[in-house]
């Protein structure tokens, strides 16, 4: 069985070249288990690291601080994972957490401080039921703390936000609470790791959170997934909650008869809302699901398997960031590999790039110079290669045979446009 590796990405926003560089080569001996290391680059500031273990080890979220160290949350094996590197790429420290019983999906943030906060799951030993975790360690990988909440029944965090007054919100499911089923649920605490307040959103059947965003008021946005009042399958759900966590409006999106899911949640300073995740179609394969609300719930646009249906197969959406307004980064998975695109403007057209290595992109941020940090998995031994466009860049990682036509692009009728060396050459 292939082992799964973390991969993060790292591609200048702001840097444009006009020639393309030979891919770094991966020969020689397999790295040392249980190590980091950065493959040589010949774009100065661009690197991709690989974290492998032994065991399992899946990437799935990626943040900055103010000087540029990046943050990586993830699972190694069973237990919790928290990564620190520098911003040239060198592995820092690495904290594992959880004795092998919190290897569950996660996010993390920063915040006041520096201090770090990563939410996830805990299977009790006294029950076997799981508790939604946070734990918060500061820049220098000491733990400082961590906290449980759940009840009975089986809870699980997956998303995470700082609050304006710094105060930590955490965003799952439980089953232990609520209108029945699971529900979505909302918890504040303060940074002692004291719970100051908790709140459930749902209906009789199941809603589950997995992501959540704040705006400067303290109002809550959260983005999951629901099966509506008379309804039998999923639809992707977005719900508006005041501070005080009482609903102010909801949105459901189900068009079609399959299952639709929405998995990530970003807030631009405009107010408007990027939500990303998947859509069964009618008798097709799963496609990324791509929808923009304001404020107040009222839908901009939605859009969905575009345009990437026929070239790729069945596509998912993982996570989302507004790059500026108008432009929406998307980073996820299809048949061929991983997947990054950025969306100009509803059915304006984009650009971006595939990996072929079975693997996933989880996470994507943006750091404080624009640049941009992808996280994720493959199954396989890392080559990289990084390919750069003038206006919004992409990484191109092959990691068997390089073919620079894995770039492309497309315009608002949905054909894709594979691009080669010639192009960027031209357009350089």
């Amino acid at each position: 069985m292939r082992l799964r590796v973390i991969v993060i990405l790292i591609i200048g926003l702001i840097i444009s070249v006009s020639v393309m560089h030979s891919p770094a080569v991966f020969g020689g001996p397999e790295p040392d288990r249980g190590s980091s290391y950065t493959p040589s680059q010949e774009v100065v500031g661009d690197w991709s690291v690989l974290w492998d273990t032994t065991q399992d080890d899946l990437g799935y979220d990626v943040v900055t601080d103010s000087v540029g160290n990046v943050y990586v949350s993830g699972v190694s094996g069973s237990s919790l994972i928290l990564l620190k590197y520098s911003k040239y790429g060198t592995l820092l420290w690495n904290r594992t957490w959880g004795s092998g019983r919190s290897g569950y999906e996660n996010a993390l943030t920063i915040g006041p401080g520096g201090y770090v906060y990563v939410v996830s799951s805990y299977l009790s030993p006294s029950n076997n039921k799981s508790d939604a975790l946070l734990v918060k360690y500061s820049q220098t990988g000491s733990l400082e703390w961590n906290a449980t909440w759940g009840g009975v029944e089986d809870d699980f965090g997956r998303g995470i936000a700082i609050g304006p007054d710094g105060h930590i919100f955490i965003a799952g499911g439980t089953s232990s609470s609520g209108a029945g089923g699971y529900d979505m649920f909302v918890a504040e605490f303060n940074s002692l790791g004291t719970t100051l307040w908790s709140t459930t959103w749902g209906y009789t059947l199941d809603q589950e959170a997995n992501d959540i965003v704040l705006d400067e008021a303290g109002t809550i946005y959260l983005a999951g997934w629901g099966v509506p009042n008379g309804g039998s399958d999923f639809d992707a759900y977005v719900v508006g909650l005041a501070s005080d966590g009482s609903e102010i409006w909801n949105y459901n999106w189900g068009e079609y008869s399959g299952p639709q899911r929405a998995y990530a949640i970003d807030r631009h300073e405009s107010g408007n809302l990027a939500v990303v995740g998947y859509t069964v179609l009618d008798d097709a394969p799963n496609g990324y699901l791509l929808l923009e609300l304001n404020a107040t719930g009222g839908v901009l646009y939605s859009e969905h398997d575009y345009p990437m249906a026929e070239d790729f197969g069945a596509t998912s959406g993982n996570d989302v960031i507004y790059l500026s307004p108008g432009y929406i980064q998307i980073v996820g998975e299809s048949e061929v590999g991983w997947m990054a695109f950025t969306r100009e403007g509803p059915y304006g057209g984009g650009s971006g790039g595939y990996g072929t290595i079975g693997g996933s992109l989880q996470g994507v941020c943006k750091g404080a110079g624009g640049e941009l940090f992808y996280v994720g998995y493959a199954s396989c031994r890392a080559a990289s290669k990084f390919i750069t466009l003038d206006k919004n860049l992409f990484a191109e990682g092959d990691w068997e045979s390089p073919e620079p036509e894995r770039l492309w692009d497309y315009d608002g009728s949905g054909v894709i446009n594979p691009l080669t060396a010639a192009d960027l050459d031209a357009d350089g």
